[in-house]
């Protein structure tokens, strides 16, 4: 593991731009499952606007239950924490990433770029 981790420092190191990819796995050490993972009934509640509507007491305890309690109490995880660093060193220019976590952010990460969207960003329906 070691000598991939030098590699790495070597390719950041020597690159003019580098954007760094993540998913689901980065957030799982800070107790958020996989979405493939996770009950798939929760999974569509936490989706649902229409289930936030018309049930939004039970539509915010499944959304804790599930979610939000891991970004509350854990936070962000090391790596989450070791990109940020990069990125406040230089060494990298972006994060472009599938999680609605928000864990990127609450890292420190100033160019994230959430494709599915985010629970970091709310409004008033």
């Amino acid at each position: 593991m070691k000598d991939k981790i030098e590699l790495l420092k070597k390719y950041i190191n020597s690159s003019k731009y580098t954007i760094v990819v993540t998913g689901a796995g980065i957030s799982v050490s800070s107790g958020i499952n996989v979405f493939l993972r996770t009950n798939m009934i929760y999974g569509a509640e936490i989706c649902s606007k229409f289930i936030l509507t018309k049930f939004p007491k039970h539509y915010y305890k499944v959304l804790r239950k599930s979610f939000l309690n891991a970004v509350f109490s854990n936070g962000p995880s090391i790596t989450h924490k070791k990109i940020a660093e990069l990125e406040k060193k230089g060494l990298i220019n972006g994060i472009v990433t599938t999680n609605i976590d928000n864990l990127h952010t609450i890292a420190g990460n100033k160019n994230v770029a959430e494709m599915q969207g985010s629970f970091g960003l709310n409004k008033c329906l």
